[in-house]
């Protein structure tokens, strides 16, 4: 079974490799160019999108709510996904946990994510 530290080093590295990445800017046009990656896009995506699989971002800073780093992250999760937590929602890159149910969404990115589906409480079967 992985522990704590297996998964922050597993963080570590898929954040480098995203940091380390290169992007095309206006691919397959006369002003095509490469840049480094954004991180800061890529670090304010992944914090939205872990907010939304654990259930929102106060589940995902339940172990010290009230710190420094907490209110951060706290801080660029609501300023990348909206206070709202219906729009949380459309940033969920996992499947929602058993009992839940879900409709398909895509993301601005073209994506599909999965999105709880408000319509039938209580069914666990997944919306199509």
């Amino acid at each position: 079974m992985p522990t704590e530290q297996d998964h922050v080093s597993d963080a570590i590295a898929a954040l480098t490799a995203a940091a380390r990445g290169i992007r095309t800017i206006g691919k397959g046009t006369w002003s095509e160019h490469e840049e480094p990656a954004d991180f800061g896009e890529i670090a304010c995506h992944v914090l939205a999108a872990v907010a939304a699989n654990v259930g929102g971002v106060e589940n995902l800073l339940a172990g010290r709510p009230g710190s420094w780093e907490a209110e951060y992250v706290r801080q660029i999760v609501h300023s990348t996904a909206g206070d709202d937590p219906e729009h949380l929602t459309s940033w969920q890159h996992e499947p929602a946990r058993r009992g839940t149910t879900t409709t398909r969404r895509a993301s601005p990115e073209g994506e599909t994510l999965r999105r709880p589906d408000r319509s039938t409480p209580g069914s666990s079967r997944p919306a199509r």
